[in-house]
């Protein structure tokens, strides 16, 4: 089948380098910063936000089309949890934004060059992020876009919150008969 919408490479390669996608994401961060859910502070043990990045990691492919995990992935792995060690010492539990979390993921990541790697296409001549749905699932991997990754971290750790604070069935149990 062709591609429709492949009369609007151009447009949207265009976008691409003139920096109006940079910008939508500046305001999309802006918007975040009104979010309660992502602005407010609550508790958090160290480990969930390394669990979290490897969950961003395993999220921002299709894993079930036999893709292999990224180059490195132990070593980029390994750097989180030496960067949030090295922030948090022994403090098994700290108090964080969504939005922090997410700038402290761009950061850490951004500084390994193991991860900045995974957004480089393996043909220098690919423009990296124009697809559609009538885009062919590739073969392989050819790069991964970490803005994405990152979000995906966040994003699981706001479904962690949002699972937390929703009441457990079982608790109704614990409540005893009303007194008449």
């Amino acid at each position: 089948m062709i591609d429709p919408t492949e009369q609007f490479r151009p447009l949207a390669e265009s976008l691409a380098f003139s920096g109006i996608l940079d910008k939508a994401c500046s305001d999309q961060d802006q918007l975040l910063m009104k979010d309660l859910e992502w602005a407010t502070k609550k508790f958090i043990h160290v480990h969930t936000l390394l669990t979290a990045f490897m969950h961003g990691v395993m999220t921002a492919d299709e894993w079930h089309h036999n893709y292999h995990i990224p180059p490195d992935f132990e070593n980029v792995a390994n750097w989180i949890a030496f960067c949030i060690q090295k922030r948090f010492g022994r403090t098994v539990v700290v108090e964080l934004s969504l939005i922090e979390i997410e700038g402290l993921f761009r950061e850490w990541a951004f500084q390994n060059p193991a991860f900045r790697k995974w957004n480089e296409p393996k043909d220098p001549g690919t423009v990296v992020g124009i697809c559609s749905r009538y885009t062919p699932t590739p073969e392989e991997r050819d790069f991964i876009a970490l803005d994405a990754l990152i979000r995906n971290a966040a994003v699981f750790i706001r479904n962690e919150r949002r699972r937390e604070s929703m009441p457990h069935p079982n608790d109704a149990r614990c409540v005893g008969p009303e007194e008449e």
